[in-house]
Order: structure tokens, then C-alpha cells, then sequence
């Protein structure tokens, strides 16, 4: 189990802070490495706006732990019309209206 949970994380792509840069590539999902995070600005609960920090979002949606090293699967999603505010594991994310790009944390791989 060690060696197939080393192969994963070193097949992942680092994450990224945000997923701004991802925004036009809708409905695909990405296999990122990240480390569990308390300390970004999130918008949303479940569905995030792109600029919202991924490893605070992670820890938020109980995908991961904090300071738990995971791989997680992303899909990136179109803009919403409203994000909202929630408590969960600890954070605390805000409410936003409509923003350009979003995204959802689908699964936590090994």
C-alpha cells in the first residue's frame, strides 16, 4: 500500500493555489498533489469560485485533513450565479454572487 500510495502522489501534478487558470476548461478534471491548508481565502461550499484557495478548500469540504498530504481529483466548473458561506472542519468560507469560473473537489485518491 506504501508503494502504490508513493506512485500516486509522485503522478500528480502539484496544485496550484487557485484554479484561475483552468477556467476555460470546463467539465474537465485534474489529479493535483496538495497538502491541507487553513490559512487561504475561500468562496463557497461544495462548488468554489476559481480564485479560492484549493488546499483550504480541500480541508473545508472534508476531502482532506489539515496538514494531510493527499492526492485529490478536481473538476472545474462554469461560473455560478452565487456562492455561499458555510462552517465546515474548522473554516469558514464566504458568500460571493456571480464570478466566472468555479470548481468542485470530487475525490481524494489513496
Amino acid at each position: 500500500m506504501i508503494k502504490s500510495s508513493f506512485l500516486a502522489t509522485t503522478t500528480a501534478m502539484a496544485a496550484p493555489s487557485n484554479l484561475v487558470g483552468y477556467r476555460s476548461n470546463i467539465n474537465q478534471s485534474y489529479v493535483f498533489a496538495l497538502t491541507g491548508s487553513r490559512s487561504g481565502t475561500i468562496w463557497g461550499t461544495n462548488i468554489y469560485t476559481d480564485d479560492s484557495d484549493l488546499p483550504t478548500a480541500a480541508v473545508h469540504s472534508g476531502i482532506v485533513q489539515y496538514n494531510q498530504t493527499s492526492v485529490i481529483t478536481v473538476t472545474i466548473l462554469a461560473g455560478q450565479s452565487s456562492y455561499t458561506s458555510t462552517t465546515q472542519n474548522g473554516i469558514t468560507s464566504l458568500s460571493y454572487g456571480s464570478w466566472g469560473g468555479s470548481y468542485t473537489i470530487v475525490s481524494v485518491i489513496g
